[in-house]
């Protein structure tokens, strides 16, 4: 992870804290995405996965990070799941720190949204909840 996902001002890091985050229909992890798109191949990920991109990983880590999940209900290509996945890990990680900052995680589902087209379908809501 980004040493600056912990937000926590400490000077030894050379980056500096992230002031907000926006994520837009993303998955858990490649491999995940492997599971979905190519079931098949799943048995020998471990032979040819070399990323894996764990956002799952990551999303507990965003303490004191404003995060807000933009996610199109009518995802073909990421399933919708991965993000409400992620949305929940990233406000337990939140809440595990102490019950500070529970409101810095939101979530806006564009129920017409498809992976590519969110950002159109959304409309005024989607451009008012960034």
């Amino acid at each position: 992870t980004h040493p600056s996902h912990n937000n926590n001002n400490n000077n030894n890091y050379p980056y500096p804290p992230l002031a907000g985050l926006i994520v837009e229909n993303t998955f858990l992890s490649i491999s995940e995405m492997v599971n979905h798109i190519m079931p098949y191949v799943s048995p020998f990920k471990s032979l040819i996965l070399r990323m894996n991109w764990n956002s799952g990983a990551i999303a507990p880590t965003l303490r004191n990070t404003p995060t807000l999940f933009l996610a199109g209900a009518k995802d073909t290509l990421v399933p919708h799941g991965h993000m409400l996945e992620l949305f929940d890990r990233t406000k337990n990680g939140q809440n595990n720190n102490n019950g500070k900052n529970n409101n810095l995680v939101r979530m806006h589902v564009v129920k017409d949204g498809t992976h590519n087209e969110t950002w159109m379908q959304g409309g005024r809501g989607y451009r008012m909840a960034i």
